[in-house]
């Protein structure tokens, strides 16, 4: 099977609302799983997923969000979830060893983002203009608007720039035009 587009990128970062802005542009996808087209979410970076996409899609793209956004709302996530990604990625028994969560999520943050950006080869959208994504595959309306989650976040910006990741962060990040 040929997907025609995987989003992939970090929790958070704004994958559902791009799943159903790909779905308004007629695009079969699936949120957090593959459908006719493709999909977009974090869980199409576990290694069952990734076997099914890699090599075999005609676009996978980094979908990206602002560091400091993106880390301080996932303080939503439950531990399973970092479990996950730290699993999937091979940094578990280093990530178990972080007790406090904004830095645990500031790593995860940046280990999920170094592995998106390389299998995306670089190809990347920031979220914050979506519309970017028509630069790469063909979209009917830029316009389309995706529903945005409305959790309520509490500000952690002091302590994401205190995090020991925060300078890698920042020059990771400086990629995207952040």
């Amino acid at each position: 099977m040929k997907y025609k587009v995987v989003l992939i990128g970090c929790g958070r970062s704004g994958t559902t609302f791009m799943t159903d802005v790909l779905k308004k542009n007629g695009y079969k996808v699936g949120h957090e799983c593959l459908g006719q087209d493709g999909g977009c979410g974090w869980k199409l970076l576990e290694k069952h997923n990734v076997d099914l996409w890699e090599g075999d899609c005609d676009n996978v793209i980094h979908i990206v969000r602002n560091p400091l956004d993106c880390i301080a709302s996932m303080q939503t996530h439950v531990q399973s979830l970092f479990d996950t990604l730290s699993v999937n990625l091979g940094t578990i028994n280093e990530n178990k060893k972080i007790k406090d969560k904004v830095h645990l999520a500031s790593k995860v943050w940046l280990d999920v983002n170094k592995y998106c950006y390389e299998k995306s080869d670089g190809i990347y959208i920031n979220i914050e203009n979506h519309k970017m994504i028509g630069d790469i595959i063909e979209m009917k309306d830029l316009h389309a608007k995706g529903r945005r989650n409305k959790r309520p976040h509490k500000l952690f910006t002091k302590r994401i720039l205190s995090s020991p990741y925060w300078p890698e962060i920042q020059q990771f990040s400086q990629k995207f035009g952040y």
